[in-house]
């Protein structure tokens, strides 16, 4: 018998419906027409008992194989779905820890960029103190130059000795007042 059809099971519910039309048979007027009823039921029931409906066994035997070829395909492919599962949530995780670690990463570049910003600001404060105060350094210098220049050359010596007895340097004194130099 196939596993594929219980045929007891099959045959007993022909025998059934058999008995029944037959039952039906006495009562009624159409005896020649159930009877081929009952004789087509009977022939069917032969042939199922015979085993001419049984699937060929080498056909079973090959559905059987296919069977389990195509379990072992959905138990790999199954395992492969659950490591491919597994290894998605590994990256997910990972690709968060990425995430958070770019974050903080982008947050200390910040903070460090405000430090920085603030360094050139005072840089550039200190920078613009020492262009003033460079300038103001040269103007003096000039200042200076100037008055030894006047000492220094012959001519005035020559031309006006008595002019710069009468300064006494009180030209000199005048220019390092100017400047911010206090002389005694």
């Amino acid at each position: 018998m196939s596993e594929y059809v219980r045929k007891q099971a099959l045959v007993q519910e022909i025998n059934v419906k058999i008995d029944w039309l037959i039952g039906r048979s006495e009562y009624e007027n159409k005896a020649s027409e159930i009877s081929k009823v009952i004789s087509e039921f009977a022939s069917l029931r032969g042939r199922i008992q015979s085993g001419a409906f049984d699937a060929d066994q080498t056909e079973v035997q090959r559905l059987r194989a296919a069977l389990c070829e195509l379990e072992k395909e959905n138990r790999k492919l199954r395992q492969e779905l659950d490591l491919l599962q597994e290894l998605a949530v590994k990256a997910t995780v990972e690709r968060e820890k990425e995430r958070k670690s770019a974050q903080q990463e982008i947050e200390r570049l910040r903070e460090e960029n405000e430090r920085r910003k603030k360094i050139i600001e005072a840089y550039m404060r200190i920078e613009h103190d020492l262009a003033e105060d460079a300038e103001r350094y040269l103007q003096q210098r000039d200042k200076l130059i100037e008055v030894l220049r006047w000492y220094a050359a012959t001519e005035n010596w020559r031309l006006s000795l008595t002019h710069m007895l009468n300064d006494g340097g009180q030209r000199a004194r005048d220019i390092l007042k100017e400047i911010g130099v206090t002389v005694e």
